[in-house]
């Protein structure tokens, strides 16, 4: 049988939910994870912020978009019948440490990093993602928004002067 968008062509016992290989519900588990460890991280990140601009920035453009994946993906690995990992906390406590230890722009940076890291993650999983073309096309449009984020906070930190921005090169 082909799935095509919501259509399934070709012979089968019945028609029900798309079929999701053992190498595909490995990636969906591992994708939640990591959305949960990144809604961690990001909540710790905006608790150590110092900058307005730079806390709103994190709500609007990582932490909405985190926990609706996690959504997401809660609901694709219920669906399929498998345990989620452990969630985050709802709220980082005063505990995580205070936020003069670290610079705005070392936040912004780790932030920039761990971006970037995750879009090679998201390709391999859209490679890997051969059986199911819903799953698959669901993470296309995860790797989207990534890099619509990743966009945006390129424009944030230069605007901050927070971003290492290489000099322009001029041979004469």
């Amino acid at each position: 049988m082909v799935q095509i968008g919501d259509i399934h062509i070709g012979k089968t016992a019945a028609a029900g939910n798309p079929q999701v290989s053992l190498a595909e519900a490995q990636i969906l588990w591992d994708f939640l994870l990591a959305r949960y460890r990144c809604i961690e991280e990001t909540q710790i990140l905006q608790h150590l912020a110092h900058d307005p601009d730079f806390k709103f920035f994190i709500v609007r453009e990582m932490d909405n978009t985190l926990k609706r994946q996690a959504n997401e993906l809660e609901k694709e690995l219920n669906k399929i019948g498998l345990p989620l990992p452990k969630r985050p906390p709802k709220y980082v406590s005063d505990a995580v440490g205070s936020p003069d230890v670290f610079t705005d722009e070392y936040l912004f940076n780790q932030l920039y990093i761990g971006c970037g890291t995750y879009f090679d993650q998201l390709a391999s999983a859209v490679k890997g993602l051969r059986n199911n073309d819903t799953l698959r096309k669901r993470f296309m449009k995860y790797l989207e928004r990534e890099m619509e984020i990743y966009d945006n906070l390129i424009k944030f930190g230069k605007l901050k002067g927070w971003l290492d921005v290489p000099p322009m090169y001029n041979p004469h």
